[in-house]
């Protein structure tokens, strides 16, 4: 009897922790009303609903989440480091950082710095933050509490108008910015490098060591930024969507209908 009791409890405990991992696997691939995604380089996808945000495994089950609701909706998810996650609340300029369980270890207030638009920002590979200041079309860079300006760069003197970035992301070794019609390059220091006209419905995608990945209507864009050599991948679905991100194992589609599509890479 004692037997039977402890096989019987085995199975009962198996059978719970089948159910626990279905439960996180199926809640992950029905989100709905995501607003916007990102990848990290360990391949996990940050998926973002509002003010809330969920991070995914590279298998698309659900790791952790983080929501806070006081500073309105996240508007940019910063990942390049996975141990500090940077959230950034454009409405109020706040920017929230997370360490890799996805809990608040500092909050960052642009506003205080003097920034009065703050419109994009970025993490910087020395623990800074870069910061786009639309009303001033500036590019600034500050040190990892926002309490230093460390560098100012006037945008006027290399676009020779007012600009409206669309998303700006960091490096080892390249900063880019991306506008409607332009890629703006930057080394880690600042310097600029060179900018790249974009067609219609063309965006940033991520960018690692010497790629720079970004998509247009037809195809995914490799652009090797020392030898300034390019490769092309076609798109893994046919439909229309909304956001794509790459890792090594995977494309994440965020769909035109606010959910999420795994498609492991072949």
């Amino acid at each position: 009897m004692a037997r039977r009791m402890k096989r019987l409890t085995y199975t009962l405990l198996l059978l719970m922790i089948a159910c626990v991992h279905s439960f996180s696997q199926t809640l992950a691939d029905s989100l709905q009303g995501i607003t916007l995604i990102t990848t990290d380089k360990l391949g996990n996808c940050y998926a973002v609903l509002q003010s809330e945000v969920i991070k995914l495994d590279p298998q698309g089950r659900k790791l952790n989440n983080f929501s806070r609701k006081d500073f309105g909706p996240i508007s940019q998810v910063d990942s390049r480091d996975p141990l500090r996650v940077h959230l950034f609340y454009r409405d109020f300029g706040m920017v929230c950082v997370l360490d890799n369980q996805m809990g608040e270890t500092s909050i960052l207030d642009l506003r205080a710095a003097g920034l009065i638009d703050p419109v994009v920002i970025a993490h910087a590979v020395d623990g800074g933050l870069w910061v786009y200041e639309r009303l001033n079309n500036q590019l600034l860079k500050y040190d990892d509490r926002v309490q230093q300006q460390l560098l100012a760069i006037d945008m006027f003197q290399f676009s020779r108008k007012p600009l409206n970035p669309v998303i700006m992301k960091a490096s080892d070794n390249w900063l880019v910015l991306e506008t409607e019609s332009e890629i703006y390059i930057f080394d880690r220091f600042g310097s600029y490098v060179r900018s790249i006209p974009l067609g219609k419905k063309s965006t940033v995608l991520k960018i690692e060591d010497q790629l720079l990945w970004y998509s247009d209507p037809e195809s995914i864009i490799g652009l090797n930024l020392r030898l300034n050599t390019e490769k092309r991948v076609g798109y893994p679905v046919d439909t229309a969507l909304q956001q794509l991100e790459l890792t090594p194992a995977n494309f994440w589609i965020l769909t035109q209908k606010g959910t999420l599509k795994r498609i492991p890479v072949k």
